[in-house]
């Protein structure tokens, strides 16, 4: 008895190493078939790697390939991706891993644009833009050149490329060139491609703020002489005013476009309240300042801790006026830019910015601008 379980013993063990054996073989089998597979279809995933999305019947792969294999390569292709919309657009993205890992194969720009041309159609979306402009470009893209769809695709193409040692714009330029687009774009849908037959409004409002350069010596010396009776007293609201549809918003938005491009020596300093929003209220002024600081800091990160400051300062402006009302029910309390800023000590009535200085006035926080 006991020597049949030593036999029993001896021959279980000796199917356990058989069964180890067969999977060892097919584990070494499964990745020569899987290294064949990676070398068959590299060709085509190097090629993917540079694009955006692709089509499996246009994809073409970088230099000479056996085209008696494409069909299998297609398919391997496919278990590295996934489809774009529904399967019969046959669009398709490679997946995030093995487009990362093909790109550091190619190493370097110059591989990475011999593996683009090898589908050398034009850019069709905006990442494709913006792969195409990392990679073509002899230093770093001018990022203030560039639109709101560009610049989310030049940020999304980074992050592929950043475990490379390839020039790329540095990722906080990116994310604070994104949000001042992004606070732009209003500006930009208002004011629309047709803007037209506006040039004596822009140049009346140009000529307050003095920001630009004047356009002739005329009017560059009767700004002077405003200026000189502006510095001798307040300088006093503009207004900007007309029947609805007229075209103010547009002029206003096309001058906010002109003075706070970024490409610009001194910047404007400007806020955009939007009514709109639920998230503003004109009867809650610091719904309306934590917005205005908000969009300031977007315009000039530099000058976090001073911003940071001036919100503070009004949130406590703000509830003195509401501990007031809450003392004295009948006191009643409207609220002036002025008054609910405090921009300095001396309260002089503006904030100096790098780009220029905000000057509020006296407007009423009812109004939708607030321009430096």
């Amino acid at each position: 008895m006991q020597r049949f379980d030593a036999v029993s013993i001896t021959m279980s063990e000796i199917a356990n190493f058989d069964q180890g054996r067969a999977d060892a073989l097919a584990w070494v089998a499964n990745a020569k078939s899987t290294r064949e597979a990676d070398r068959l279809i590299a060709p085509y995933v190097h090629a993917a790697a540079l694009l955006s999305t692709f089509k499996l019947e246009n994809i073409q792969p970088v230099g000479d390939v056996d085209d008696s294999a494409r069909a299998e390569a297609l398919i391997e292709l496919t278990n590295r991706s996934h489809p774009v919309g529904e399967l019969r657009l046959d669009t398709w993205q490679l997946e995030d891993t093995i487009r990362r890992a093909a790109l550091r194969r190619l190493g370097n720009y110059a591989a990475m644009r011999e593996a683009r041309a090898a589908n050398p159609g034009s850019a069709s979306d905006p990442l494709q833009k913006g792969i195409d402009l990392l990679i073509n470009s002899n230093g770093l893209p001018v990022l203030d050149e560039l639109s709101l769809d560009q610049l989310l695709g030049v940020e999304r193409a980074v992050r592929w490329l950043d475990e490379i040692p390839v020039p790329l714009p540095s990722r906080l330029d990116l994310a604070a060139r994104i949000e001042r687009e992004r606070q732009l774009a209003p500006m930009r849908k208002i004011a629309g491609e047709g803007f037209v037959n506006r040039e004596n409004y822009l140049a009346q409002l140009a000529d307050y703020v003095g920001t630009l350069p004047a356009e002739t010596a005329w009017r560059g010396l009767r700004r002077g002489i405003k200026f000189v009776a502006y510095w001798l007293d307040q300088r006093p609201p503009l207004h900007l005013y007309g029947p609805g549809g007229i075209g103010k918003s547009a002029v206003l938005a096309r001058f906010i476009l002109d003075h706070a491009n970024p490409q610009q020596t001194q910047p404007l300093p400007f806020v955009y309240l939007d009514f709109d929003r639920a998230a503003l209220d004109p009867r809650d002024p610091q719904t309306i300042l934590e917005d205005s600081v908000r969009q300031l800091l977007i315009q000039f990160p530099w000058v976090n801790k001073e911003l940071v400051g001036l919100g503070a300062e009004m949130r406590e402006n703000v509830a003195r006026f509401d501990l007031a009302q809450q003392a004295e029910p009948s006191f009643s309390v409207e609220y002036s830019l002025r008054e609910a800023l405090l921009l300095q000590e001396a309260d002089t009535g503006y904030w100096e910015l790098p780009g220029g200085r905000i000057d509020v006035g006296e407007e009423r926080l009812s109004h939708a601008a607030i321009l430096g």
